[in-house]
């Protein structure tokens, strides 16, 4: 997902009309905007894009790029929604905001309800307030997601999901909760801390600590092994 640099430029459009005010150094497009760098594409009722001066020798660069009401960002493999965005190329970072914010990826859709981050230099991206995410069969819910990708030659993969408060998984065939989440991609594999329930069926397993193999479907729960203070490990097996 990367959006680019200051230096690269900006074709900006709006069917109201661009407004450039010199000494502000802004140019505000209103009306269907819209901004487009290289692969990318914000649409926007007003898009404000912030210059400065690049050199001596004349010429500017774009550093920071707002966009305000409907925002819609695309590209050729993702999708982003929201109310408000800004873009801040001198940082690398893009963060959208609004009560009903929705990112599709190709291999992940992620919701939530007050921000979404993303790090360019770093290939993270943040959900904030209410967050879930959705990929194949399984669903993640938390205050907070965090989703980790890597760049491949063809396109860009998911390397890692961490979520952080008011964790719930929902799998095909199980249901867990628990404060703190960890999932490996590629391996399958899951860490769960903290006041950890998993159920399946009408059985369910409650504990500190859990390690999960989403493949096999294997779960391992007991105490946490970095604690001092160990808890039990409780179930409730109930017989079909």
């Amino acid at each position: 997902m990367d959006f680019g640099t200051s230096s690269e430029a900006i074709s900006l459009n709006a069917e109201d009309g661009i407004e450039w005010r010199r000494e502000e150094k802004v140019y505000i497009a209103k009306g269907h905007a819209s901004a487009s760098r290289g692969k990318y594409t914000i649409q926007s009722d007003i898009i404000t894009a912030h210059y400065r001066d690049k050199n001596n020798k004349g010429g500017t660069q774009i550093w920071r790029v707002e966009a305000k009401g409907n925002v819609k960002l695309t590209t050729d493999q993702e999708s982003i929604v929201g109310d408000n965005a800004f873009f801040d190329f001198d940082k690398g970072v893009l963060v959208i905001t609004g009560k009903s914010i929705e990112a599709k990826t190709n291999t992940i859709t992620v919701r939530a309800h007050d921000q979404l981050e993303y790090w360019n230099k770093r290939n993270v991206l943040v959900a904030k307030g209410n967050a879930v995410g959705q990929r194949e069969n399984q669903t993640i819910e938390s205050d907070v997601l965090t989703f980790y990708f890597i760049n491949s030659t063809q396109n860009t993969k998911l390397s890692q999901i961490e979520a952080l408060g008011n964790v719930r998984i929902k799998t095909k065939s199980e249901v867990a909760y628990c404060d703190k989440f960890i999932y490996n991609v590629s391996l399958e594999t899951a860490t769960l801390n903290g006041n950890v329930r998993v159920t399946q069926g009408k059985s369910q397993v409650n504990g500190d600590y859990a390690e999960i193999n989403m493949k096999t479907g294997v779960s391992s729960i007991r105490s946490n092994p970095d604690s001092k203070n160990r808890g039990k490990v409780n179930s409730l097996i109930i017989p079909n």
